[in-house]
């Protein structure tokens, strides 16, 4: 699984901001026809949250934008399995900023174990 976070933007001039959003992309198994895909896009995006879904035949994945205070990577994965694919995690990116040393970086790792 990779994810990516973006940081909210300002989306008009009074100053509000866009929802934070996470992107994730997830190998999916047991897709053998063009009418696979389809059917697990429709399952992601009828999770709450859920603002893109696209999954792609060839490469076996399908990559989500989503809110995460609204939906939930196991939500997404259960609706995956829901319509009769497999779904799982593989690798996951956390984008950390300020970072200047050695340091941040070994208390980071700390931090993920």
């Amino acid at each position: 699984m990779n994810m990516r976070t973006e940081a909210a933007i300002p989306d008009h001039p009074s100053g509000g901001l866009a929802e934070a959003r996470e992107s994730l992309t997830l190998r999916i198994g047991g897709m053998n026809c063009a009418h696979c895909p389809p059917t697990i896009e429709t399952a992601i995006r009828a999770v709450k949250g859920v603002q893109t879904a696209s999954v792609n035949l060839a490469t076996q994945t399908a990559m989500v934008s989503y809110d995460p205070a609204q939906a939930k990577v196991a939500e997404i994965l259960r609706a995956i399995r829901s319509v009769g694919y497999a779904a799982g995690t593989a690798t996951m990116r956390i984008p950390i900023k300020n970072m200047h040393c050695t340091s941040c970086a070994t208390r980071v790792e700390l931090a993920l174990k």
